[in-house]
């Protein structure tokens, strides 16, 4: 099994981190669950059947090299206003999609890497008279800063779609990218002469359960109108919360965290 798992980048998520990723990767915990280097799930390994010895380590490490050549799939999810149906029923009808269904959350798609892009996703808006806002990934503008580069690379980029009229003048837009919520990041996306439609403040979380409750202090800002992704430290007291530049009121990102079981919650140096 140390064999198999040499292949990957291996990173440990605790408790209560990981309870974020549970029901967005549809993953468990005890487990592996493995992503390729831009966030997309490929797979996930439940370890109780490990623990509960219905499972060898051979198994496991089985499960590890197939994981390896394994495709890895997009989770992704949009807000659909108007013609949901129609717009469900086209996306299903797309090769590579494993799975488009609405519930709770609104609309939720699982489609092989490379097989649904925002260009085909505009095309079936048009088609179905919909309007889509995308949650996962987060579309995220940038315009020209300063610099002359046209290529954005940065981790958790799912997709590029520049404006395609040229190289843009400071100021101006150059085009768009896609990003997981999990490595969306300010300063990533502005290397290279970019600047990106996002703000990021760190808060102080003192004395947070460390638990299931914990978990929840955690999530909480984003429940506020303009929050994107959060990324806590909640054994190092902290929280870096990513908003819509201009769009989030940072006083009640702070209420959030006292509603949510953090009293002491303070804006962060």
């Amino acid at each position: 099994m140390r064999k198999a798992a040499a292949a990957y980048q291996r990173l440990l998520i605790r408790v209560p981190e990981a309870y974020l990723l549970l029901r967005h990767y549809e993953t468990i915990r005890p487990g592996l669950l493995v992503l390729d280097a831009d966030g997309r799930r490929v797979t996930s390994i439940d370890l109780n059947r490990a623990l509960r010895e219905q499972w060898k380590p051979a198994d496991v490490a089985k499960k590890l090299d197939e994981a390896r050549t394994a495709p890895a799939l997009a989770h992704i999810r949009l807000k659909i206003d108007g013609g949901e149906k129609e717009f469900r029923e086209a996306v299903a009808k797309l090769p590579g999609i494993r799975k488009a269904v609405v519930d709770t959350r609104g609309f939720a798609i699982v489609a092989e890497h490379g097989k649904l892009t925002p260009e085909r996703i505009a095309q079936i808006s048009a088609k179905t008279k919909t309007k889509v806002t995308w949650v996962e990934p987060v579309r995220v503008r940038l315009d020209r800063a300063q610099g002359s580069s046209d290529v954005i690379a940065a981790a958790g980029l799912w997709h590029v779609t520049p404006t395609g009229k040229g190289v843009a003048a400071p100021g101006e837009l150059w085009g768009h990218v896609y990003v997981t919520r999990l490595l969306l990041d300010k300063p990533q996306m502005e290397v290279g002469g970019f600047a990106a439609d996002l703000e990021m403040r760190t808060f102080d979380i003192l004395d947070v359960p460390k638990g299931g409750l914990g978990a929840r202090v955690a999530a909480a800002p984003l429940k506020v109108e303009g929050v994107l992704a959060v990324r806590p430290d909640i054994f190092g007291d902290t929280e870096i919360v990513i908003g819509r530049k201009g769009a989030v009121d940072w006083e009640k990102v702070l209420a959030a965290f006292r509603e949510a079981g953090c009293p002491d919650a303070e804006p962060g140096s």
